[in-house]
């Protein structure tokens, strides 16, 4: 009789124990989930409060290649002129960098090396670029000037940033015009003011065509030689 009650009792005994075992993880769950609500940071994407402006500005020529659909070798050539034109307005403000053009020539003092005339600097240095490039849509990059605060209205922004930015932009294009590109169309085989050759159906660019009117790309009239289709011997080699 004992024995039995003995054997009752640590059978409550160890109900009990589990019971206060469950009650101590299903407590402990609790907090740890109300403490993991109240820890989570926000894992939405924080945005910078200014973006850099070369960024900026990169943009802007992909959105000009993209809407007016200019061809691959155009399109490269464009980039390649805005971030010259971007690098020697920003190296006037740095203390080791060289332009391309105007060496360090343009060289401001460190003074003036702040992040305001850098951004000043290298927008004017992009937009007298893409004005040149994409003539028709110059009312975007200027629109794309005031959302950052500068007037590009010639002559009314005339600070030194301004400035350095606009000169070094017009020595990167002068020499530009003349890389055999034929981007203003005035050497032999261009028609000046027209821009890159497409065709009329696909509105894309191709190697030895031009389009009835110009469009709104950018004024490269490059001169190229369509590849003649190999002969019938030839094609019957290759397969």
């Amino acid at each position: 009789m004992a024995h039995q009650g003995r054997h009752e009792y640590l059978r409550g005994g160890c109900r009990g124990r589990t019971l206060v075992r469950r009650r101590t993880i299903v407590a402990g769950l609790m907090v740890a989930l109300s403490v993991g609500f109240l820890a989570v940071p926000n894992r939405q994407p924080v945005r910078a409060a200014v973006d850099s402006v070369v960024l900026v500005w990169n943009q802007q020529v992909l959105n000009a290649i993209a809407e007016t659909r200019t061809g691959p070798t155009v399109a490269a050539r464009a980039l390649a002129v805005t971030h010259t034109a971007i690098y020697d307005a920003w190296a006037a403000y740095d203390p080791v960098a060289v332009g391309t053009r105007s060496g360090a020539t343009m060289r401001r003092p460190d003074d003036e090396r702040t992040g305001d005339n850098k951004s000043r600097a290298v927008s004017f240095a992009a937009y007298t670029a893409l004005v040149d490039l994409f003539p028709t849509r110059r009312a975007t990059h200027a629109q794309k000037m005031a959302e950052l605060g500068y007037d590009a209205a010639d002559g009314m922004d005339t600070s030194t940033a301004a400035t350095v930015g606009r000169t070094a932009a017009q020595a990167v294009l002068q020499v530009r015009h003349r890389d055999g590109s034929n981007q203003l169309g005035d050497e032999p085989g261009g028609t000046p003011g027209w821009p890159t050759p497409t065709t009329p159906d696909t509105n894309r660019s191709t190697p030895g065509t031009r389009s009835a009117t110009p469009t709104g790309g950018s004024r490269c009239a490059c001169r190229c030689r369509r590849r003649a289709a190999p002969s019938a011997p030839e094609r019957s080699r290759l397969t």
